[in-house]
């Protein structure tokens, strides 16, 4: 019994090592495909994305809490 659960171990190992070594997750194939992620540090495109998606993250999550707050705490009796 102790050899079928240690060859099952074993073949994961190997599973998990391949995955590993296959590397990507979701934009794997593109960036090797380009040549690899641009730096992002001196990337203007990327530093401009993330400033314009962290403020409109801000505003999504302000929004909500207002909405949240004035339908749900505060409310209009009715």
């Amino acid at each position: 019994m102790v050899t079928g659960r240690d060859d099952r171990e074993e073949e994961a190992a190997r599973a998990l090592k391949r995955v590993a070594g296959e590397g990507g997750g979701l934009t794997g194939h593109t960036e090797s495909a380009a040549g690899g992620r641009p730096d992002e540090a001196t990337d203007p495109a990327a530093i401009w994305g993330k400033r314009i998606g962290r403020a409109a993250g801000l505003v999504v999550l302000a929004w909500l809490l207002y909405h949240l707050i004035s339908t749900y705490l505060i409310g209009t009796p009715g």
